[in-house]
């Protein structure tokens, strides 16, 4: 039977929280055996996607007022509002065979462990399209892939305990918006006495982990070389300017002046996997400048950076976007759950259509 090693932290702040996982991905990149890690938030704090423009995903002002820390992570998706009542893990797995075309069945492979350990605790969670768990139609877990030096790096988070109210006003939730969806916890589904503690629910993802897997999970340590790097994380993600990178990039393309046929579109498109902003700058019938925000997600950590690059200069028609980003994404292997090729052929050709007189 394999052995696979098992980082059972318990608590960790909020930036050991978002810094152990790719940490520890590296780790398994430079050799250390493939890893589980299990923990929980001592902090509560907001946690945007690396795509996300901080100002739309979060109530800065809200989140400020009730001294509630934000975070922009590494990865993609959405924003998340988290708190000491969840219980996420993170597998770093170094892949030995490709990845599937349909990573709607990676999410579910992933999230197994999870919804088997929610069975066993008799709370009857199903796996929805794309990232997430849920009972009815309220989500109870959610979850996130991304690929580190070429290994996989899953996380997801299980609702023991949540309010609705606090996520809505800490992500600027509107009621009736299209940005928020229903939830539930562990808490919920236990009436009339509490939900298991977080030492049983570890225990039993480790005991369905070990049974799905066919391995065993040895405890251990982060190596010297995992802190070191989870330590250069840190720095990145403790500096303003990551923080705000995304709203930069975006007010500073969005201002320009448009003149000499320069002309700034602005567009939105909910996809399955995520919603995508565009702001695209045009001249002279070409895609002059481009730029993506959101939360779609994509397994590699420049996705959106790489169908930009490829889009700059080319000449403006539904066509020609559409024989680009599906050119990119055959040769270079993009794999966006739930986000394809036709999503930005769509949100682009939508956008063209606005331009007519």
């Amino acid at each position: 039977m394999t052995t696979w090693r098992l980082i059972d932290k318990g608590g960790l702040s909020a930036t050991d929280c978002l810094t152990l996982p790719t940490a520890l991905a590296k780790g398994v990149a430079a050799g250390a055996p493939n890893t589980v890690a299990i923990y929980f938030p001592l902090e509560t704090f907001v946690s945007i996607g690396a795509e996300q423009e901080v100002r739309q995903a979060v109530d800065l002002d809200y989140c400020q007022a009730n001294k509630i820390p934000v975070w922009r992570r590494t990865t993609g998706g959405g924003a998340l509002y988290v708190d000491n009542q969840q219980i996420f893990y993170s597998v770093a797995y170094r892949l030995d065979e490709p990845l599937p075309n349909n990573l709607d069945q990676l999410y579910n492979d992933w999230l197994q462990p999870l919804q088997r350990a929610c069975r066993q605790l008799n709370v009857p969670a199903q796996y929805q399209q794309y990232n997430r768990l849920q009972l009815g139609q309220y989500q109870i877990a959610g979850a996130v892939a991304s690929l580190v030096d070429g290994v996989l790096l899953f996380t997801a988070n299980l609702l023991v305990n949540i309010s609705q109210e606090n996520v809505d006003d800490a992500l600027g939730i509107a009621a009736g918006g299209d940005r928020g969806r229903p939830l539930t916890s562990m808490r919920h589904e236990y009436e009339g006495h509490g939900p298991p503690d977080e030492v049983e629910i570890r225990m039993e993802l480790r005991r369905q982990f070990e049974g799905l897997l066919a391995i065993t999970l040895e405890p251990g340590e982060p190596s010297d070389a995992e802190r070191q790097a989870a330590a250069e994380l840190r720095a990145t993600l403790e500096d303003d300017g990551w923080l705000y990178s995304v709203d930069e990039r975006a007010a500073a393309m969005r201002d320009q002046p448009q003149t000499d046929g320069v002309r700034v579109w602005r567009n939105r498109r909910r996809t399955e996997g995520g919603l995508l902003d565009l702001t695209l700058v045009t001249q002279n019938s070409c895609i002059k400048d481009v730029q993506f925000t959101g939360s779609p997600l994509f397994l590699q950590s420049d996705g959106l950076r790489q169908v930009e690059n490829y889009l700059r200069g080319c000449f403006l028609s539904p066509a020609a976007v559409g024989e680009r980003v599906i050119n990119l994404y055959q040769t270079v292997g993009l794999k966006s759950a739930g986000t394809n090729p036709a999503d930005f052929l769509i949100l682009i050709g939508d956008t063209i259509d606005q331009m007519a007189p």
